[in-house]
């Protein structure tokens, strides 16, 4: 998971309220990520930080 620590850190240098940054990161995570399990957790995650 140290990727995601890596695209958090990215997200926060960028700043946290830009779309396509976070819309980037998930892709990117996505991508990488080699299980469903994986990336349906980083979808939900991202999807709950987006509506609170």
């Amino acid at each position: 998971m140290f990727v995601v620590h890596i695209g958090f850190m990215w997200l926060m240098l960028n700043g946290c309220g830009n779309i396509r940054s976070w819309f980037l990161f998930v892709c990117t995570i996505t991508c990488l990520s080699r299980s469903l399990r994986i990336s349906t957790f980083i979808f939900s995650f991202v999807f709950q930080w987006l509506v609170h």
